[in-house]
């Protein structure tokens, strides 16, 4: 099928774009025509396919998939662009910036009275600037068009089922349990410039607007250029959604290998504790035969000392006294003979 028709043509039959057939022919090794092919095929000038290798699959198949008739969707397309698709194909969503403000957000009046109000106390150091405000650094001439496009971001946002807040001096879009930090500034150039024979340069801003999601390694920049900040409010929203996917699943992750680590630890604990009973309990075993072995040796010293006595004659009262105190500390000594525990019904 390869060798029949150009990628473009096939991509138009079956439900994947060019680059996408070409990805899977690099996948199953399946060579593609090089440049200059069909065009010796339309002149009839001889032409080779080359060879298919031998399949390395399980089955000998390549599954694809006929295309709708009047559908644009490419199977290979990322999740972002079938995202910014979905976005742009409900007819309810607030994709398009207005060129006046209607109806806006709370978040936009507050911002506008925290501007008014810094404004009024712009001489007193000690103001503490607490009205809640969107993160929005912009020059005056360019807070129109950012509350504009500030409001119809929040609202596609809240029309998706997510919202904004602000907190401190932070703007949150909080999509199911994550947040993630939003802001809108304004870009600059640097110009150069020189005073008493020294260089120093300035940050002049252009107009140009940024719109920055995230932090650290997830943030992300959108920029006007050719196209304008207005026109990608799908594809910021797509973004934000995909990486608050990406970051609630990074948490349940944590929090299954957290939980795992937590059993894990108390299986060990648990393995412990039991060497550790099983351990005291031999020890005190030795312990006991230890005691056992001397109270015996104790008893034949005894013995052997009554023999003795025994055969210088009769035992004197001294002896007779002697041998029960040292029978008493052999019984004491004795773990068999101690009254608290027997040594036999020991738990185990």
């Amino acid at each position: 099928m390869i060798w029949s028709e150009p990628l473009s043509r096939l991509s138009k039959k079956y439900a994947l774009s060019d680059n996408g057939l070409r990805k899977m022919c690099k996948k199953y090794d399946v060579p593609i025509p090089k440049n200059g092919y069909w065009s010796k095929l339309k002149f009839n000038k001889p032409v080779k396919p080359e060879k298919l290798p031998p399949f390395k699959m399980e089955k000998d198949e390549i599954e694809i998939f006929i295309r709708d008739e009047g559908s644009t969707v490419n199977l290979d397309a990322s999740p972002e662009t079938l995202l910014v698709r979905e976005i742009k194909a409900d007819p309810k969503a607030p994709v398009t910036v207005p060129e006046e403000l209607a109806k806006p957000h709370f978040l936009i009046k507050e911002t506008k009275r925290h501007w008014a109000d810094v404004k009024k106390h712009k001489n007193d150091y000690n103001y503490g600037k607490s009205i809640p405000h969107l993160s929005i650094h912009v020059q005056n001439e360019h807070r129109p068009r950012s509350l504009r496009f500030f409001d119809t971001l929040i609202k596609l946002l809240e029309h998706r089922g997510h919202k904004v807040i602000a907190r401190g001096h932070e703007t949150l879009a909080v999509i199911g349990e994550i947040e993630t930090k939003i802001s809108l500034r304004e870009a600059s150039n640097r110009v150069y410039r020189t005073e008493r024979n020294w260089t120093t340069s300035d940050l002049v801003p252009n107009g140009k607007l940024i719109f920055k999601a995230g932090k650290y390694s997830w943030d992300k920049e959108w920029r006007d250029n050719k196209t304008l900040l207005e026109s990608m409010l799908a594809k910021i929203v797509a973004r934000l959604e995909l990486d608050a996917k990406k970051e609630a699943e990074w948490r349940e992750k944590s929090r299954l290998a957290e939980v795992q680590r937590a059993e894990e630890q108390r299986i060990r604990r648990e393995k412990e504790a039991i060497r550790k009973a099983e351990q005291e309990k031999f020890d005190l075993l030795l312990k006991q035969a230890e005691r056992f072995d001397k109270a015996q040796k104790i008893r034949a010293l005894v013995s052997a000392a009554r023999v003795k006595a025994l055969d210088d004659g009769q035992i004197s009262q001294k002896s007779k006294e002697w041998i029960d105190w040292a029978l008493e500390k052999a019984d004491c000594y004795d773990p068999l003979c101690d009254t608290k525990d027997d040594i036999l019904d020991m738990e185990v």
